[in-house]
């Protein structure tokens, strides 16, 4: 059974629903929603989710996603705390996606590897918190008999 893009957008939305201190969940480009929304009346921490280049091998393919989970450093607020919030939200959604990993995707492989990155004052606001890429690579086939075609 492969894993569609739509599904594993839809288990960010499910994870980032679920947990209790994520407020707001967007995907997409995150210029869009600094220029389509004022970010000022987002409900703060969010888990935007972004693309990242897929790559096709020899039977696999693998999505990669930027996560970023970001809090207000409002005045009076110390940002480090902000920092270390938003650091355990986006540890959460490694353990969740491990989770399903192991429970229900056996047949895709997270990539549990890589590069985290903390930011603060982005978008020209008090926006603090945490970016990381995220792989999920799985197997596909090259069956004919599967192409939609008369």
């Amino acid at each position: 059974m492969k894993i569609t893009y739509n599904q594993i957008i839809k288990e960010f939305q499910d994870f980032a629903t679920a947990h209790r201190q994520i407020n707001e969940f967007h995907t997409g480009d995150l210029w869009e929603l600094t220029q389509k929304e004022s970010l000022a009346e987002l409900n703060y921490p969010m888990l935007f989710v972004q693309d990242s280049p897929a790559s096709v091998g020899d039977g696999f393919i693998t999505n990669g996603f930027n996560i970023l989970v970001m809090d207000k450093a409002n005045e009076g607020t110390v940002e480090t705390e902000v920092k270390s919030d938003t650091l355990l939200i986006l540890l959460d959604v490694l353990a969740y996606f491990d989770k399903l990993y192991t429970d229900n995707w056996k047949f895709v492989n997270l990539q549990k590897t890589g590069s985290v990155s903390s930011f603060t004052e982005r978008f020209d606001d008090t926006l603090t918190g945490w970016t990381m890429s995220i792989q999920f690579t799985q197997p596909i086939e090259y069956n004919e008999c599967q192409i939609p075609q008369n």
